[in-house]
């Protein structure tokens, strides 16, 4: 039997087994569609141990007709009466444990092989492991359940058998079911998490080749692209300040550098309180070539030298003894920031 026949026996089964508790099939008939998303995922050893599930669900398609059967012979004693029914019942309760036991061996032999492969799966991201495995052990949770409603029925005797109604027999053995097709459909369900965070992985891998690419090309077109492809990606700040600078740089190529004049200058102290020259040549010996002026803010503000490449304020930089020392850029003579001054030097 291939995987297509036991998918269709295994839908039919249920609405035959299981009767008007569960005629659609529908439950089944979506599990098994959707159970293909694992099955296509294993490999040949375990399509193999899989597939050793049609034995035992050729063994309960072959009772269908026996059981069938019975129900015909017992239908007109129920109708009758139920002490009838049940007194003649025996041979029918045996069948259907009988092949509620085969059909679950079949489960077990697709349920084990789905776990073991969930379980082996890698995940790149905790939080959607963490919901894989909560759907895994709801799926063995409600395997245990499962089997706890079959095992108490199939262990009956014969005298137990005969006191217990057929029509509780063929309730339990339904829901028994049930909660078996029910967990293979939450392995289902923690495959296509497993499935879903591939598909960020991916997402995520494509966004940081296309933006490896545009920091390689280091161009406005290719940022642009980025932001325009991933306008809230995780690189879109960093790709809107490339877009500035460039845009800076490229405003300044169409500028007459000779007719700008761009000065540096080292800010070394901004205080409330003027500071006396022995505190000033503690932090910069050339005191002489320290200049002092007032603000608008009212602060007393320390600074050395105008100089028209950034590389000699750097220098200057590097021998003042104060940490909060800085560089600030000026273009004819109004303040700007440092990376347009560099630009038009």
């Amino acid at each position: 039997m291939n995987l297509r026949k036991m998918k269709k026996f295994t839908w039919l089964l249920s609405i035959i087994f299981f009767g008007a508790i569960y005629t659609t099939g529908f439950s089944q008939q979506a599990l098994i569609s959707n159970i293909d998303l694992i099955y296509n995922a294993l490999n040949e050893d375990q399509k193999s141990r899989y597939n050793g599930a049609e034995k035992f669900f050729m063994k309960a398609e072959e009772l269908e007709g026996s059981i069938i059967t019975e129900d015909d012979k017992l239908a007109p004693l129920y109708k009758k009466k139920l002490k009838k029914g049940e007194k003649k019942a025996d041979q029918a309760k045996l069948l259907r444990i009988q092949q509620a036991q085969e059909l679950e061996n079949g489960y077990a032999a697709m349920y084990k092989v789905c776990s073991d492969f969930l379980n082996a799966l890698e995940y790149p991201y905790e939080e959607y492991k963490k919901k894989a495995n909560e759907k895994i052990n709801e799926a063995d949770v409600e395997w245990a359940a499962g089997k706890s409603l079959l095992t108490p029925i199939a262990a009956l005797t014969p005298k137990e058998l005969k006191k217990t109604l057929y029509s509780e027999i063929k309730k339990n053995l339904s829901a028994s079911s049930q909660y078996k097709i029910s967990s293979l459909e939450k392995l289902v369900a923690a495959y296509q998490i497993y499935l879903d965070q591939n598909a960020i992985k991916r997402a995520e891998e494509m966004e940081n080749r296309i933006w490896q690419n545009a920091i390689n090309r280091n161009t406005l077109n290719s940022y642009s692209m980025y932001l325009s492809e991933y306008p809230n990606g995780k690189f879109a700040e960093e790709a809107r300040k490339k877009v500035t600078d460039l845009e800076l740089i490229e405003k300044n190529k169409k500028v007459d550098k000779s007719k700008v004049k761009i000065t540096y200058t080292v800010q070394i102290l901004a205080v409330k309180k003027q500071v006396n020259e022995k505190k000033l040549r503690k932090i910069y010996e050339k005191t002489t070539e320290i200049k002092m002026l007032t603000d608008t803010d009212g602060l007393f503000k320390y600074r050395v030298g105008e100089y028209a490449k950034f590389d000699q304020a750097n220098i200057v930089l590097s021998k003042i003894k104060e940490k909060g020392a800085f560089i600030l850029a000026f273009k004819d003579g109004v303040r700007v920031e440092i990376k347009e001054a560099k630009t038009l030097e």
